[in-house]
């Protein structure tokens, strides 16, 4: 891949798995796939909504324990490439449970983050 394949906002993640193939494609497509493997240790992810399409939708919620309670984090993104099993590209934004885009400074994050595209 060339610097000229991505747009310059993109952030390409790549990562070789000692797995076939269409269980790493589940993995990031299918919900209860998604549901059992991501996050960092102590998380779960109790929502995953996939439409794995051009033009669908994914609503994912992150939920941890903290002494506090449970503090949730939902993320929304739009599948803008599906290439089975070869390549999934989606947006990923802060969102609320709604899938409403959620701004950085609405988050508690200073002035100045960067806003997701809309």
């Amino acid at each position: 891949m060339t610097d000229n394949d991505e747009p310059q906002n993109a952030v390409v993640i790549e990562r070789r798995f000692n797995a076939p193939v269409g269980l790493v494609w589940k993995m990031w497509t299918d919900p209860e796939h998604f549901k059992a493997w991501y996050g960092p240790t102590g998380a779960t992810i109790p929502v995953a909504r996939m439409d794995v399409r051009v033009g669908g939708t994914r609503l994912v919620c992150m939920e941890m324990q903290t002494p506090k309670g449970p503090m949730q984090m939902w993320f929304t993104g739009e599948y803008l490439e599906v290439v089975e099993p070869e390549r999934l590209v989606f947006t990923d934004s802060m969102s609320d449970e709604n899938g409403r885009v959620v701004s950085p400074t609405e988050m508690g994050m200073p002035e100045g983050h960067p806003t997701p595209p809309r």
